[in-house]
């Protein structure tokens, strides 16, 4: 027979366990087993000891001693004490499994070795020899806790993998407080009330049925329990931490009931013994705040509430409470992640879990998180998944009820999975799951000349280059790669320029290495380029060489100006789900897209431009038919200073026809850009747009 002495199975201790100090030692220690023999006397001499065991501080203090090597634990043997509905109390070895049911663990032959060895015990102890890589042995035994009467099944010699078994977080009713919205004295004092009421309840069904689920929910970050420096913590009268939602390590440990903040005042004492007196306790302290820095000597203001109740056939006593730091003047928001990031953005990959937790300063009475997918979070630390590559921009917004502040993070989310094998830089994009990199570089007809480099803006299908300036605002050229497979087998090229410098774009498809190159000739205002045929073979996984395009013919476009006038009327740009406002809400943008009249149809398809969140002072984007597919750049630069205008400048990346209407709310004038459908768009580059704007400054 071989015994189990390699292996981890990582079980802990959850609420009070039912072991005590100051027992007398085993007969046979863990590192005498050597046999079946050995191994039932080591099982055996600890269940008489956990069984003499009647206090609840005397049984939390031994969780510690279960996980110290010594007479309970030498290496791979150890023990394991499991509630009879298949989930572990206390194991000393790993603590990534006391969260878990291991029923239905099987071992290498299929053996559902948790389920025997709760049989064996019922059966008044026994044996289970199982196969996890090798041959092993386990023994069981059941025993009655000294402490609430309670029954349980301590084992030796078990271990097998549970990190594939699935964590239990019961679906509970939300609480009228979550922890999130813990702001004050009222909202902390309901909070930990109803966190008492659903604790004690756990504690209170058959077999602790639910304790492990209801811990396992007090633990998660970002649910309706736990939010950054709002979390639950449960002790014995005299101050064993018997849980702790950011601090399993220390359960079965003492709290220093001695410890005062710089006035003296024992918290620890005061609040658990007066809370174990009273029923409830209510304390203002200083505590060192995690969220203020050189605050380490002195503490921060803070909160403490604690409620107690009785232990389940016992008139013993444990305590469960919670606090809040006391942030006082204007709210000033700030963000920390566990994401990498620089100076300038964050990096993160799809499918992947970032934590984000909000470091604002001052008073928050509320807070308001938005990831630019759709989803916004109100905790304190929420956890965010993007689903799609791209740029995305993390908001906080808290505020104190009058005074609002915000922060923000710059993320680009690349393919968990990467198709190709683009690497992003400040020069080049990657576009459909990193498969296609897109560079760029421009010159002027007087000899400067540059790389583009990237918007920190777009999706998996689109993105952005400038020029010029390091703020990155004046956005030059939109650029998509986009999958036609389903249309022609292809995978299309669409992009547009608003500018009249002289450019090359460069897509190479980073799989096959075939490019295609795009070029403007200085001077000239760019035609769009809707490259549907641009790679081919890719739709079925099967390279083809594509040779570079040629070079557009240089027949300079007309600008669509078709519009012009003025009026009177004064007012601001009221900015709607179709209507983009530009240079601080001057400048009212909107556009009309539509499609030629099919063969036997009397009128063509029309509909409205819809305007897409990313934008600078001066720049702003539509899209048509969805969101991650971006079509139209629209400028309105402000060129009083030298040129006495405003200009307009814009690029579509499509051949649909556009109305493109701009108006100036301040002195009424319109400029109005329309061409019909079938040809590539010419981009608009109006130097004489709005004269009376500089006269109105």
């Amino acid at each position: 027979m071989r015994l189990n002495r390699g292996g981890a199975l990582a079980l802990v201790v959850l609420a009070w366990i039912t072991l005590a100090s100051g027992a007398a030692e085993a007969q046979t220690t863990a590192s005498q087993v050597e046999d079946d023999a050995t191994l039932e006397a080591f099982v055996l001499g600890a269940k008489a000891e956990i069984e003499a065991i009647t206090t609840v501080n005397e049984g939390a203090k031994l969780r510690e001693r279960l996980r110290t090597e010594g007479d309970w634990k030498s290496g791979s043997m150890f023990l394991i004490i499991f509630l009879p509905s298949g989930e572990p109390f206390i194991h000393g070895n790993d603590r990534t499994a006391e969260s878990k049911n291991l029923l239905a663990v099987e071992d290498d032959n299929g053996l559902k070795v948790v389920e025997d060895l709760l049989e064996a015990a019922a059966r008044g102890g026994g044996f289970v020899r199982y196969h996890d890589g090798e041959p092993k042995t386990a023994y069981a035994v059941a025993y009655t806790s000294g402490i609430t009467g309670r029954p349980f099944v301590l084992v030796g010699g078990y271990s097998q993998d549970v990190s594939h078994i699935p964590v239990l977080i019961p679906e509970l009713p939300k609480p009228a407080v979550t922890a999130s919205q813990v702001a004050d004295r009222e909202t902390l004092i309901t909070f930990v009330e109803e966190a008492a009421r659903v604790y004690r309840e756990a504690v209170l069904s058959e077999g602790y049925a639910t304790l492990t689920g209801i811990r396992n929910a007090f633990r998660s970050e970002g649910g309706d329990w736990k939010s950054g420096s709002i979390y639950l913590w449960v002790v014995s009268g005299s101050g064993i931490i018997l849980f702790h939602a950011t601090r399993p390590d220390v359960e079965g440990t003492p709290t220093d009931m001695t410890r005062t903040d710089i006035n003296g005042v024992r918290f620890a004492e005061e609040l658990i013994g007066g809370a174990r007196r009273e029923g409830r306790k209510f304390l203002e302290y200083y505590y060192d705040d995690p969220a203020v820095a050189g605050d380490e000597d002195t503490g921060s203001p803070k909160l403490g509430y604690a409620v107690s109740f009785s232990v389940p056939n016992s008139e013993q006593k444990a305590v469960i409470g919670s606090g809040i730091y006391i942030r006082t003047g204007r709210p000033r928001a700030a963000i920390t992640t566990d994401a990498e990031c620089d100076e300038s953005l964050c990096r993160a990959r799809t499918g992947e879990q970032v934590s984000f937790s909000d470091a604002s300063s001052g008073s928050v009475q509320s807070r308001l998180w938005d990831f630019s997918d759709g989803q916004t979070n109100s905790n304190h630390s929420p956890v965010q998944v993007w689903s799609e590559p791209g740029f995305y921009q993390v908001a906080l917004l808290v505020s104190d009820g009058s005074v609002r502040s915000t922060a923000s993070l710059t993320f680009l989310v690349e393919a968990a999975e990467p198709a190709g094998t683009c690497v992003a830089d400040d020069q080049t994009r990657c576009l459909q799951d990193s498969r296609f990199a897109v560079e760029m570089d421009w010159w002027t007809g007087d000899g400067r000349s540059g790389p583009g480099r990237v918007v920190h803006h777009g999706t998996n299908d689109s993105g952005l280059f400038y020029f010029f300036f390091e703020s990155g605002d004046n956005w030059e050229v939109l650029i998509k790669v986009l999958d036609g497979c389903s249309v022609n087998e292809h995978v299309w090229v669409y992009g547009a320029s608003a500018t009249t410098l002289g450019y090359r774009i460069r897509v190479t498809d980073t799989v096959t290495g075939t490019f295609r190159e795009y070029l403007n000739t200085n001077g000239r205002r760019a035609d769009a380029i809707t490259d549907s045929g641009a790679f081919a073979g890719i739709c079925e996984g099967r390279s083809t060489a594509a040779s570079p395009a040629p070079e557009p013919v240089d027949p300079t476009p007309s600008p669509w100006l078709v519009g012009a006038s003025a009026s009177s009327e004064e007012g601001g740009c009221a900015e709607s789900a179709t209507t983009l406002c530009l240079l601080d809400r001057r400048y009212e943008v909107s556009v009309a897209w539509s499609k030629a009249a099919a063969a036997g149809d009397e009128s063509s398809e029309t509909g409205p431009g819809s305007v897409l969140s990313p934008r600078t002072a001066d720049s702003g984007l539509f899209h048509f038919f969805g969101p991650n597919n971006w079509e139209m750049l629209v400028k309105v630069l402000d060129a009083c200073d030298g040129y006495g205008h405003h200009w307009v400048f814009a690029a579509a990346a499509t051949d649909l026809g556009l109305d493109l209407v701009v108006r100036d709310t301040v002195t009424g004038a319109i400029r109005q850009y329309v061409k019909d459908p079938g040809e590539p768009s010419p981009a608009v580059a109006d130097v004489t747009a709005f004269p009376d704007a500089c006269r109105s400054d």
